[in-house]
């Protein structure tokens, strides 16, 4: 009887070990799997930063070298401004020529 006893817990045993050996399979495939698909969602997550931080960076980039060609234009206006002022200057202080120039 004790031998009997002793052969069922030894296969009770085994049968143990064999499903634990199973079930820990299992568990460990799960959450490999689970932890493939956790970095794929923060992988989409960082890779949206990243292209958010790189077009932001662009813009700023953009918007710095519009300001750059802004006030370059804007000399060149306030130049350009200046010549027809002193252009205007110059002409007014001389007498207009009239129709009848070439006649005396």
């Amino acid at each position: 009887m004790k031998d009997k006893l002793k052969a069922l817990w030894d296969a009770i045993v085994a049968q143990s070990i064999a499903a634990w050996a199973k079930i820990s399979a299992y568990t460990f495939i799960v959450g490999i799997l689970a932890g493939i698909i956790f970095i794929i969602a923060k992988y989409r997550d960082i890779l949206i930063d990243l292209i958010v931080g790189s077009a932001k960076r662009d813009v700023d980039a953009a918007q710095k070298k519009d300001d750059a060609l802004k006030a370059t234009e804007d000399a060149a206006k306030a130049q350009a401004n200046q010549l027809v002022q002193k252009a205007n200057d110059l002409d007014s202080g001389k007498t207009p020529v009239s129709d009848d120039w070439n006649k005396k």
